[in-house]
This record gives C-alpha cells, structure tokens and sequence, in this order.
C-alpha cells in the first residue's frame, strides 16, 4: 500500500512485523514473479514496488529483456510507485543516489489511468529505455537511461503534470528506420517541470516536450546540461531527386503556457540548440549557456535533369515564439548560425551577450546556396549558369509585433553586448511599437567568414558561361557580383515609434555602425560610433581584404569574325559609415561621438540604396534635426551629411 514500507509494523504490541505488502519475490517476470501475483491477488488501491538495491535485471529470472507493467491487467490499482535503491534491512532508500540496477532490462508501465512515480532505477543498454503512459501525473527521480539501442530513453505520455529531478538520458540511438533515438520525450496535459536534467550524445532530440500548460525547467543542484545530441541524423530523399539532412535540434518545447528556463545549458548539438514555442504563453530565460550548436543544421540537394542545386542552414543557439520574451544574464555564443532569433508581442533583454554566432561549419558559412541549370542556345552552343550565395549569421534577430506599454517599449535591451558575429550584430524590428536600448554595445560584427576563407558577411554570384558546340571553348561569359559587410546594429520601429540609444557604443564593424528608422522619432544621447565601415578584414594578417561594399560586372566575347577576346569589367566598391539615422518625425543628437569611419560620420534623412554613389542625389524625409554636443571627425567622407548611403540595406520581414 502507498502509506506503509515493508517493514511497517501494523500492531506494535504483537509479536512480529504485520504489513498489507506482498511476499518478497526475485523477479518481476514469470509465474513465481511479482506481477503475475498482483494480478491474481486482491490488491487494490494506491501502492509502491519497492526494488532492492541489489537487484539485477539482466540475472532476475524472466526479466532479462523488458519488465511491463500494464494497467489493463492490474485493473484493481490506481497510484503507483516504482522505488529503486530500497535497502530491506533499513527499511530506507540506501542513499538519495543508490540506483536499482535493470541493465539491459526495459521497464515500461502502460495503459494505466492514475499517477506514475518512478525513482532510483538505472537502465543501461536496453531495447527502449524507460516508458510510461498514463491519464495521471508522473514524477521521475535519481533515474538514469542510457545508451538505449533502438528507442528513446525515457519516455512519457502523460494526461496530467509531469516532474523530474535528477535524471539522465544519454546516448540513444535510432534504430534501423529512424525510430527513437531521443533523450527525453514528454507529451503532458498539463505541466511539465524539470530539474537537474543531463541529456546528451543522443542521436535525435536531447529533450523534447509537448505540454497542454507551462514548461520550466532548472537547474537545482547538479545543473541541466543539454550538449551534443543530433549527431545521427538519417536523410531523406524524395523520388531520388531531393536529398535533405536536417540536424536533429538540442531542446524543444511546445507549450501552451508560460515556458521558464533557469541556469541551463545546451551546447554542441547539431541543429539549434533550443526551439522554444508557446502558444499564449511567456517566455523567460534567467541566466543559461546557448553555445556551439548548429553544424549541421538543414542540408538539402537536389538534382532534376538539366537543373541541380544545394542549400545549407546552419542552426540557431536560440529560437523563441512566444507572448513576451525576457532574457536575462543570457550567454550565446560560437553557434554556427544565428545566435538568437525571437518572435513575439514584446521583447525585453538584460545583462546579456551574443557573440561570436555565424560560424558556419566545415569550411561553410551559415547560409549558402548554389544553382546550376544547363541549356542550349539557338546555335547549339551549351549555355550554363551557375548562382551562388551565401549569408552569415547574426548575433540576435528579434521581430516584435505588439504595442508599447505605459512602463516599456515593444523592445528594449539594457546592458547587453553584442559582439565579433559575423553577420549584423543585433536587427531589430518593432513592427507596432518602439525600440529602446541603454548601456549596450554592439562591437566587431559583420566580417563574415573573412578569418577563414575570405567571404564577405554576405556574398551574391551570378555567372552565364557560353561553350562552343564544336570546340567547346568558352564563347562567352557575363558575371555579376554584390557583396557587403553587416550592419553592427539595424533598428526599425513603427510608423508612429521611437527608436531611443542611451549611452549605447557601436564600433569596429566591417559595415555601417548602425542602422536606424524611427517613425515618430530617433533619439540619441551619448555614445560611441566610430571605427566602422571598411569591410571584410582578415585578423591573422592584420589587414583588410574586401570593401564594405563591392559590385562587380563582367561580359567575355569572342568577335566571331576576327576570333578576338573581347572583355568589359565594371568594378565599383566603397566603404560604409558610422551612423544612418532615418524616419518621418524628428532625429535628435546629443553628446554623440562619431569618428574614424570608413565612409560618412553620420547620414541623416537618407533614403537612399547605394552607399557608393552621390550621397546627395536622396531626399531628406524627417520633419527636424536637432544636433548638440559631440565630436564628427577622422571620417572617410565628412564628419556629417544631410545625406549619404542608403538606407533600407534589410528588407522588412513579413509577420
């Protein structure tokens, strides 16, 4: 029964120990095994299996390949608990740590209607880890499933709330078909809570949870440590024409309510490290690691006659959909794509850093793709054209669809350090709302992958190559080329928003400092914007390698009647600038230092596109300007211009 142990003693005044409790039996399995005398018996009720803490799954008579434990058979019970590590001669657990061992032994509970609690048991090597299925709540405790071969290593399916606390699931693998694989599976009705989690090395999801509530998970005493999990992960082709590998993501949550992750960390898993959804929910990160995820991310190939191409996605550290996000004392870092991405009614970041994202992997950068299509002219000739492009990864983008509150705007970030990722530090859009931003700094992004193989942050290629049908020489060959460097920050309110930089430092970004639109307004007050623009530079050799902006145009003929090479290239690169201020009310400067860009100083009420043409051929489309204090010197151009570059370098995400 649920309220005694085997050595309850019902009647201390008589000799010997009474107890509701069964006889003691070796094993679980067989017609001398417990279960088959609970379902023969009278039990009924509410009960506890208590295991020894000796027990030996793999050596247990009819035990030594799966233990069930089915509700459709023991009809007559209702809460159960399944508790390891049981010392009969103490009548206690041995210590909070002592795990019974089942080995090889799957342990699945299944069909049953009323709570699961599972504690102290270790299963190592088993065909499908730890299963439990049922409408009522399930807690998990001092439990560890590891290298499960074939399955996942604990699963739950559960009607209610779901609680875990000190539990490992490691080392998974999928079978044959793909199937399992996962660390830890959870589909809750209700809650799910997490604590001292370790799910690594799994060959699909490290954790992942449906929830009809709220989801937190923490990191009590131990810590949760989600880390390198993926790595396994089957392609899939389509009618032999489309090859896709998708790197299999760290943590992922679905969750109707709030969802609450403290002092976790998820690291080195092949697709993003954590993907976080929640309906109607809000999302709040309190402390946490988010680093070195995404090498493999989405991979997909094709082939289709005349036609073939590739498509390569990094992982994000972070991706978030939810009501309000908040983040604080948040680290992401060295992620081969975007470190953070974020969706939601209002974004709110403290005390955080993003930096060193868009790494790519394998030589690769975060985003490419490339094109080839062969065809035939009227002549005969074969007329190939090849497209290539690549991206990199932005250290946090946020598209944030609600309104301002009394107390804050639709975003607002304070001390927050953005830095070294190679594509734009931070973009931020406040589709409804305003931004604000103090006491942050945005520092040495968009240099692409300029350290490793000299590509700018991003890279646009499109070549046509004609070839002789008789000879087959080249005939002909046109190139175009559009390359440039991130922004260090971009920041786009509302038509009736506010864009607001309090004491906020952009510097050393190989493209434009910052980026701005305000509706309503842009104000800034204090700060440092210098030492931008000059392009993709290449640190171990301490020098730049490629402007901030680069278009090329080539056309190669051959004069047919003469037979000679006739070549037109047209080059045209420039640096960017400091600080690019836009918007349909008013821009106000104060005490603002701009210095040392590659280009313009600062570019006010600019609408323009090309940085390198004449910066005065743009219309003004703010009402007023208003400029006091600060330092505009050392700039490429001129300190400060009524107008320069263009303006609208990222084009507006849809919602």
């Amino acid at each position: 029964p649920a309220d005694q142990t085997p050595g309850t003693d019902l009647d201390a005044g008589t000799p010997g120990i009474q107890i509701d409790c069964t006889a003691s039996f070796a094993s679980f399995n067989g017609s001398e095994g417990l279960l088959a005398a609970l379902a023969a018996g009278s039990y009924s009720g509410d009960g506890t299996i208590y295991v020894a803490y000796d027990y030996s799954g793999v050596t247990a008579e009819g035990d030594f390949a799966e233990v069930i434990i089915d509700g459709s058979v023991l009809t007559s019970l209702n809460a159960l608990a399944i508790q390891g590590g049981w010392d009969f001669g103490s009548d206690s657990i041995v210590t909070t740590d002592t795990q019974s061992l089942f080995g090889t032994v799957s342990l699945s509970i299944v069909n049953w209607g009323d709570d699961v609690a599972v504690n102290n048991i270790n299963i190592n090597g088993s065909s499908h880890g730890l299963y439990v299925d049922t409408d009522g709540n399930v807690s998990m405790a001092s439990t560890t499933v590891i290298y499960t071969d074939g399955g996942n290593a604990v699963e739950v399916d559960a009607g209610g709330d779901v609680s875990m606390d000190t539990v490992i699931t490691s080392y998974s693998q999928a079978d044959e078909d793909g199937i399992g694989g996962n660390g830890l599976l959870i589909d809750a009705g209700g809650n799910v809570h997490l604590t001292d989690i370790d799910s690594e090395g799994n060959d699909y999801a490290g954790v992942d949870i449906f929830a009809g509530g709220s989801v937190t998970i923490d990191s009590g005493t131990h810590g949760t440590t989600i880390s390198g999990n993926g790595g396994d992960t089957e392609p899939v082709v389509d009618d032999g024409i489309t090859y896709t590998v998708s790197g299999a993501n760290g943590l992922v949550i679905n969750a109707s309510g709030d969802i609450t992750l403290q002092d976790i960390v998820v690291s080195e898993n092949v697709g993003t490290g954590a993907v976080l959804f929640s309906d109607t929910g809000d999302v709040a990160l309190i402390g946490g690691d988010f680093y070195a995820n995404g090498r493999r991310g989405f991979f997909t190939e094709f082939f289709d006659g005349t036609q073939s191409g590739m498509m390569y996605t990094a992982g994000y550290g972070l991706y978030i959909e939810g009501s309000s996000v908040t983040l604080t004392g948040v680290d992401v870092s060295e992620n081969a794509g975007t470190g953070a991405e974020i969706w939601a009614d209002a974004l709110s970041i403290f005390s955080s850093q993003f930096y060193e994202n868009g790494v790519g992997a394998k030589g690769n950068p975060a985003v490419f793709q490339e094109f080839y299509e062969n065809e035939y002219d009227a002549d005969g000739n074969e007329v190939n054209n090849h497209m290539e492009v690549s991206g990199s990864g932005n250290g946090l983008s946020a598209y944030i669809s609600g309104e301002d509150t009394l107390a804050q705007a639709a975003i607002f970030l304070s001390d927050v350090e953005v830095y070294d990722n190679t594509g734009a530090g931070a973009v931020l859009y406040a589709y409804n709302g305003s931004v604000n931003i103090v006491d942050s700094f945005f520092n040495g992004n968009g240099n692409g992958n300029g350290n490793a193989d000299d590509t700018p942050a991003y890279n646009n290629i499109f070549e046509t190559t004609i070839y002789d049908d008789e000879t087959e020489d080249v005939i002909g060959y046109d190139l175009w080329q559009y390359s440039y460097s991130e922004a260090g920050l971009v920041a786009y309110s509302a038509p009736d928003g506010s864009v607001t930089l309090t004491d906020v430092d952009v510097q050393n970004n190989s493209g434009l400092g910052a980026q701005l639109w305000g509706g309503a307004a842009v104000t800034i007050t204090g700060g440092f914007f210098s030492g931008n623009g000059y392009g993709l530079y290449y640190y171990d050799e301490d020098e730049y390698v490629m402007p901030a902006y680069v278009q090329i145009s080539g056309h190669y003929t051959v004069d047919p009647e003469t037979g000679d090479e006739i070549d037109v290239y047209t080059y045209m690169s420039c640096g960017e600038g400091g600080l690019a201020v836009n918007g349909e009310g008013s821009a106000t400067l104060s005490g603002v230092t701009v210095t040392d860009n590659a280009a313009y100083g600062a570019s006010i009420g600019v609408d323009g596109y090309n940085p390198c043409a004449d910066p005065l051929g743009a219309p003004h489309s703010l009402q007023s300007v208003t400029i006091s204090g600060g330092t505009y010197s050392g700039n490429g151009w001129e300190g400060f211009v009524a107008a320069g570059p263009r303006q609208h370098r990222v084009p507006l995400p849809s919602q």
